[in-house]
């Protein structure tokens, strides 16, 4: 079911966090935030793909540590990248600098009061994008836009170009270049590419080779620290005004196998195809 999604930053603003998502459930929403996640799960999988991939509005709670946070900044660019309306909350001084134009709403704390919730203008605004159950005695508005994901495409065309950038001595090049002309017939990604070592070894593509380089220079290098063996970043190319996911696995050896996608795709579908793509390649 959809429902409005609460990005925040635990460390300063928990507890907050806890009273604006009970607030918002008494008001009649369907709300998700992550404290509904059980230890021992995967929280990035679950965070987007129950969380995200469900949501049609994003509340944005702005604090220091929320724009420091990692988590919250991918979960901002992903509900961007999807489309999903972004709602800021103000209740620290600090404003995020991408929202300095964008209209908040102000909570801050006043005379010794404690952070407020959200007036019912809020409220009304808020059920222009998730559905608000009625609620005794209110007068609910229920006016949900249309979800924001694309469905994907059956007809969608990939030219299996390839262009060997480095040689490795461990990979046959012929032998990559078949299986990769094969994978791009049965996925919809824009692009594939093989990387190790921060070098890239082979690709195939059909965005343009400006876009392209532009998003080689943001494959991952940190392959320590990706969580699951994936990654997940977001690219916005400047000249040309468009913002692509590109979703990288680690394999072995230090290779990564990245796939870019140019359309607003659920995440459960992009690990779908990874997992298909490495099957592919027989990694």
């Amino acid at each position: 079911m959809a429902h409005v999604f609460i990005s925040y930053h635990r460390d300063s603003s928990r507890e907050y966090a806890r009273r604006l998502a009970d607030y918002l459930i008494e008001k009649g929403f369907d709300v998700w935030i992550d404290d509904q996640i059980d230890y021992g799960t995967e929280w990035e999988r679950v965070i987007f793909e129950e969380g995200l991939d469900n949501a049609t509005a994003l509340i944005v709670i702005m604090t220091r540590g929320a724009w420091e946070s990692e988590w919250v900044r991918s979960e901002r660019e992903y509900a961007a990248y999807k489309k999903i309306p972004i709602l800021p909350l103000r209740i620290e001084e600090f404003i995020f600098p991408p929202y300095l134009t964008r209209q908040y709403v102000d909570l801050r704390e006043t005379e010794g009061r404690p952070h407020r919730l959200p007036p019912e203008d809020f409220l009304k605004r808020l059920a222009q994008y998730v559905i608000r159950k009625s609620i005794p005695g209110e007068d609910a508005t229920q006016r949900p836009s249309e979800s924001a994901d694309s469905a994907l495409s059956d007809s969608q065309n990939l030219i299996p170009i390839t262009n060997p950038l480095t040689r490795s001595p461990n990979l046959d090049p012929a032998q990559v270049v078949s299986k990769l002309n094969e994978a791009a017939l049965q996925l919809t990604a824009d692009a594939i590419l093989i990387s190790r070592n921060e070098q890239v070894y082979n690709y195939i593509w059909q965005i343009s080779e400006e876009d392209l380089r532009e998003i080689i220079r943001h494959l991952p290098t940190d392959l320590e620290n990706m969580s699951g063996n994936a990654k997940i970043r977001f690219v916005s190319v400047e000249n040309s005004a468009k913002d692509y996911m590109l979703y990288s696995r680690l394999v072995e050896d230090n290779i990564v196998v990245s796939m870019v996608f140019s359309s607003a795709i659920p995440l459960r579908e992009i690990r779908r195809q990874g997992q298909k793509l490495l099957e592919v390649l027989g990694a």
